[in-house]
């Protein structure tokens, strides 16, 4: 698994369904949100959590057939 650096977090966004999504087409000013899979050095989030970030914000990446985004801790706007 991927092992994020410093106060970055892996993140695999979540869909609403499993359509397409293209940005700001659905639903115009709902946030992205994404759970967490696995952090850097950070206490902030943790793997399980939920956290919304902005629209754009992190680096896609593919790992093994799955799509993650790598965020900075400070692209995080709020968690559940």
């Amino acid at each position: 698994m991927i092992k994020p650096i410093g106060e970055r977090v892996l993140v695999q966004q979540i869909k609403e369904d499993s359509s397409i999504v293209v940005p700001d087409a659905i639903d115009e000013g709902k946030l992205p949100q994404g759970e967490v899979i696995a952090v850097g050095d950070i206490d902030d989030v943790k793997p399980g959590d939920i956290v919304y970030f902005s629209d754009f914000a992190g680096q896609e990446i593919e790992y093994e057939d799955t799509n993650y985004l790598i965020l900075k801790l400070s692209e995080i706007l709020a968690k559940c």
